[in-house]
């Protein structure tokens, strides 16, 4: 797909199995962030990366 960032949606039977729905370029994450997953400075880092080559 060529994205450098991309919020993937799924859903999980009830027996436990994983079935992908969609993936989404501009997916929203902000509700995930917290101290043990920093997603905010892990997505900056990526795009201060990006920008730079």
């Amino acid at each position: 797909m060529g994205l450098a960032y991309f919020a993937a949606d799924f859903i999980v039977q009830p027996c436990g199995e994983w079935i992908f729905l969609e993936a989404n370029p501009s997916g929203q994450w902000a509700w995930a962030n917290s101290p043990d997953l920093p997603l905010a400075t892990e997505i900056s880092r990526t795009l201060e990366d990006w920008c730079q080559t």
